[in-house]
């Protein structure tokens, strides 16, 4: 019997010295790792052949510059009478009696990540 056979018979595994379960774990892993890379070999030689029949013409060739268009011209007054909307309806007053002074732009949004880190410390 080999030592991945044993593997399979709980009792005969309980038997098996220390070097012989690690040695055991060593070669499934090997195994698992080297199928898992033969496989990929395998899935990117088809995909290469398929390319080469159905793959037509070259990535570099199809790319095309976008069509540049001016940047549009900010209406204030659009953006300005939007925020007055908002803010009357948050306050349920009617939009005659909010005035808007001065626009100016909040801080950025914490990342998600950083919260990660707040959450790694004591």
């Amino acid at each position: 019997m080999t030592l991945l056979e044993t593997f399979r018979d709980s009792e005969a595994l309980r038997v098996l010295a220390l070097p012989d379960k690690i040695r055991g774990i060593a070669e499934i892993t090997l195994l698992g790792m080297g199928l898992t890379f033969l496989a990929l070999i395998l899935v990117w030689a088809a995909v290469r052949v398929l390319s080469r029949f159905f793959g037509g013409k070259p990535l570099e060739e199809e790319r095309t510059p976008l069509p540049t268009r001016p940047a549009p011209e900010e209406d204030i007054g659009a953006r300005v009478a939007a925020i007055a909307a908002a803010l009357a309806v948050c306050r349920e007053d009617p939009v005659e009696k909010v005035r808007v002074r001065k626009i100016t732009r909040g801080p950025a949004p914490p990342s998600p990540w950083t919260g990660i880190r707040q959450l790694g410390d004591p």
